[in-house]
């Protein structure tokens, strides 16, 4: 299997409600955001496998990403 999955949270605020994209692996978690249209500017922060990753991790086979919304504090 030659494939990662990209996992967004949902924008209508739902925890249940999540966006699932199979992509190729052997690119980088930004160049699969670009092949999907999807914005790369929100403040999100991918988690590769439960591990956090930069935007230029390069995926592998079976790769999970979740992408969590960054918390601000104060």
């Amino acid at each position: 299997m030659n494939i990662a999955t990209l996992v967004f949270p949902s924008t209508s605020g739902k925890k249940k409600d999540v966006s699932r994209f199979t992509v190729p692996a052997g690119q980088s978690i930004l160049a699969a955001m670009e092949s999907l249209r999807l914005p790369s500017g929100q403040p999100h922060v991918p988690v590769v496998n439960g591990k956090t990753e930069e935007l230029a991790y390069i995926l592998q086979p079976g790769d999970v990403v979740t992408f969590l919304p960054q918390i601000a504090g104060g």
